[in-house]
């Protein structure tokens, strides 16, 4: 199913999903601190899509992805499924 973010679109997670999601991104981006990785403005706000449910977590790991690889002068990476 392909999906696209939406951020006017509104969702049907609970506030204690969206708070559950929030929690776990800032735990992950915690930690990802330690290893000396801060999160960019953009990627935030990719995460925020899914936090509150505008898209799925496969579609938030592809775009932070694709992202990261730009950043990095990486065109793109084989897709295993291909």
């Amino acid at each position: 199913m392909s999906e696209k973010s939406m951020p006017g679109k509104k969702s049907d997670l609970s506030d204690a999903a969206i708070q559950q999601r929030r929690k776990g991104v800032e735990e992950a981006l915690a930690d990802a601190a330690i290893e000396g990785y801060v999160a960019t403005a953009d990627e935030l706000a990719v995460w925020e899509c899914y936090i509150v449910g505008t898209q799925s977590l496969e579609t938030t790991t592809k775009k932070l992805q694709k992202m990261a690889l730009s950043r990095q002068n990486v065109v793109s990476i084989p897709d295993r499924d291909a």
